[in-house]
């Protein structure tokens, strides 16, 4: 949060400067994941799935659309 709140400072000032804003998100999310390295010696990927990950994906798209201020909750 302190992150989101310096950088509406900075970008209150970047016009003066005849500069354009920066945007920056980011999306937290916590849950059951199932993680580990799919595919050969050759080609290898590492991979998350599950719920929480699924959501997790769908915020940060909902993040690209403009003027979107995402949710902020936090769980025990």
């Amino acid at each position: 949060m302190g992150m989101l709140l310096h950088l509406r400072q900075v970008n209150a000032r970047l016009p003066q400067q005849g500069r354009a804003s920066i945007k920056m998100g980011i999306v937290l999310h916590m849950g059951e994941v199932i993680s580990g390295r799919i595919g050969s010696a050759a080609r290898c990927e590492y991979i998350l799935i599950g719920g929480a990950v699924s959501l997790s994906v769908k915020l940060a798209a909902l993040g690209n659309a403009p003027d979107w201020n995402p949710p902020v909750r936090a769980a025990a």
